[in-house]
């Protein structure tokens, strides 16, 4: 018998006397098998037998993938689909009316690249390694925005970013794309009202623009004029779209503050006596601080001053009126101050010392002067002063201001009665003056 033969009928003497028994591998040989079958078909694919070394094996090979995408730097462009397309300048208005309220309350912008934007629709989460490179991507392009921004605003006003429509990249994703970057300068961002604003367009990679206020104003422009004449708070909008049909967006604040309104009134102190004396009221409103100009070169901080004016003529009086924003107002009054100061009276009684003479000398402020017969002058210059008796006797002649008469005549009360008197002389300005009339001289024993 061949050896063919002998290992067939082996075999079969062997099936034979082992039929029906269990036959228990030991745990060595379990194992050993086990690891070359799985090897065998891990190594024959087969397509209706996917099991989870396949999965296993096209996770690993997707990730690897990404990772080395991330690297490569492809030039490959995607238009994010969720951007409504803008056909033309004009029609920017429409495209955006979704967003009107962002006039308001603009939402936050967010960074989503297109490589990760791919990665989630492709379904892949995977290794931290990949969150962590997007993360550096995200810190690196978001610096390079706040560069571009700050380079585009200069030395102007600094212009706020407040957010984009739908899912359009941030800054420096849409400068390296070739996409539009809205920015603006103004040349104030607050002020007094009426208040000019002066608005340039400083965008990038446009091919127009749209100007948008809060007040319902809108203008197409590289650069607009607006004036804001009522106070208020106003939200001014730049939207910027390039020739793809992309656009963009910027903000700022234009605050408007109320002014003061000044106005005033002038009245003489007594005009019987002259109109050089006068009382400043003060009738503005919304003011905190005033300044006067009295139009002679001087000046006054009080709310309502009373002033003299030491010659006369025409005076140009302002007051400027200022409010706690610095806001002012200012009012002009021309006024005509032609009556002269200079004057000189006298009273028409007195009640003389009955104690003795006192020589006439007095002052203004002592109690002699009720005691003694005298002017209440002003400027006066010259001076000559008689009083006559009832039948033109001259009782007593001065020539010094300061020296009246007291009563007497030479050491002896005088009776008391009416009494004549005359005086001449000259201002300081010149003019000359000459008074007369009657002085009633009385006891006091006989009140």
């Amino acid at each position: 018998m061949n050896k063919s033969g002998e290992h067939n009928g082996l075999e079969r003497l062997f099936r034979e006397k082992l039929d029906g028994n269990l036959v228990e591998p030991s745990p060595h040989i379990r194992q050993s098998v086990m690891r070359r079958t799985a090897i065998k078909e891990f190594m024959l694919f087969d397509p209706l037998s996917f099991n989870i070394w396949y999965l296993a094996a096209a996770v690993t090979a997707a990730a690897l993938l990404a990772v080395a995408l991330s690297f490569s730097g492809g030039e490959e462009e995607e238009t994010p689909t969720d951007v409504a397309p803008v056909a033309a300048v004009s029609d920017i208005p429409a495209v955006l009316s979704e967003r009107d309220e962002a006039l308001q309350d603009p939402p936050d912008a967010t960074l989503k690249t297109d490589r990760v934007d791919a990665a989630e629709e492709a379904g892949h989460t995977a290794a931290e390694s990949i969150a962590d490179t997007a993360e550096v991507a995200k810190r690196e392009l978001a610096g390079i925005a706040d560069t571009l921004i700050t380079e585009l605003a200069g030395a102007t006003a600094i212009v706020s970013r407040s957010g984009r429509r739908g899912a359009v990249p941030q800054d420096a994703d849409l400068r390296l794309r070739g996409s539009a970057l809205s920015s603006f300068k103004a040349s104030v961002l607050e002020g007094c009202a009426p208040l000019k604003v002066k608005l340039t367009n400083r965008s990038v990679n446009h091919s127009g623009v749209v100007w948008r206020s809060s007040d319902g104003r809108t203008a197409d422009t590289d650069t607009v004029e607006w004036l804001f004449e009522q106070p208020g708070s106003y939200r001014i909008m730049l939207v910027a779209s390039d020739s793809d049909g992309r656009a963009d967006y910027s903000m700022a604040d234009i605050t408007v503050y109320p002014r003061p309104e000044a106005r005033f009134d002038i009245v003489p102190v007594n005009r019987s006596v002259s109109d050089r004396e006068v009382f400043l009221y003060n009738y503005s409103t919304g003011g905190t601080a005033f300044v006067w100009d009295m139009g002679d070169g001087n000046r006054s901080e009080q709310t309502e001053p009373v002033y003299r004016f030491n010659e006369p003529g025409t005076y140009r009086i302002s007051l400027k009126a200022t409010n706690q924003y610095g806001c002012s107002d200012t009012i002009y009054v021309n006024y005509e101050a032609l009556t002269s100061d200079y004057r000189i009276e006298f009273p028409n009684a007195f009640i003389p010392n009955r104690e003795g003479p006192t020589g006439g000398r007095y002052t203004i402020t002592t109690a002699q002067a009720a005691q003694v017969f005298h002017p209440y002058a002003e400027g006066v210059t010259e001076y000559h002063l008689i009083v006559y008796s009832r039948t033109g006797m001259v009782l007593f002649e001065s020539r010094d201001i300061e020296i009246g008469w007291d009563g007497y005549y030479q050491g002896k009360l005088c009776d008391p009665g009416v009494y004549i008197w005359r005086v001449k002389g000259r201002f300081a300005n010149g003019e000359e003056f000459m008074r007369a009339g009657d002085v009633t001289l009385l006891h006091i024993d006989r009140l």
